[in-house]
């Protein structure tokens, strides 16, 4: 199975899922709507994999995070780390492509970023965001520019193989915003 559309009934059934998208395209925002909606934990996968201070996790301990949050029954996360695959690709049953127009996910997430700069809101488990690294080669507002493409180009391969799980590709956010509220009207 590859693509399916909104209206199939493994889309409201599913239990498990992860949510693929680029940098600012609501990945979160989602995941913890449907958690919310389905009553299944929400796992956001950037807090999982960032200790303070910017440190990454190392792999064996991000995947090792992964398999136990994977072996659960029910399930929502927000990203796909390479280290994480193993642990969520044999258990997931649906993945939902945040596929949304450049313009979209960008505008959200120089939004976003403008907001947590004056808060200081914790992100990524104890982070926050800088003016010095907003401005720097590790900006996230560069890292969306530079992934953009190939987070679409996943979520286009994703879909058509048949050999992964099935995916879901949402195109504008009134997609995922429908897609709440049928969980909601099924819950």
């Amino acid at each position: 199975m590859s693509a399916v559309s909104l209206d199939d009934p493994l889309v409201g059934a599913a239990r498990r899922i992860v949510i693929l998208g680029v940098t600012g395209s609501g990945k979160t925002h989602l995941a913890s709507a449907l958690g919310r909606c389905r009553g299944i934990p929400h796992h956001e996968m950037d807090a999982q994999a960032w200790q303070p201070g910017w440190v990454k996790t190392p792999d064996e301990e991000l995947r090792q995070r992964a398999e136990r949050i994977a072996s659960a029954d029910g399930w929502v996360v927000d990203a796909l780390w390479t280290a994480t695959r193993v642990a969520f690709l044999p258990r997931v049953e649906l993945v939902i492509g945040l596929d949304y127009p450049w313009a979209i996910s960008a505008g959200r997430l120089l939004g976003r970023t403008v907001n947590r700069l004056t808060t200081r809101e914790p992100i990524c488990g104890d982070n926050a965001e800088s003016w010095r690294q907003t401005l720097s080669r590790d900006s996230i507002l560069l890292w969306h520019l530079r992934t953009f493409r190939s987070k679409r180009r996943q979520i286009l391969q994703w879909a058509a193989d048949a050999d992964l799980p099935p995916l879901l590709r949402l195109t504008h956010p009134d997609q995922a915003a429908a897609l709440v509220a049928a969980t909601k009207a099924t819950s």
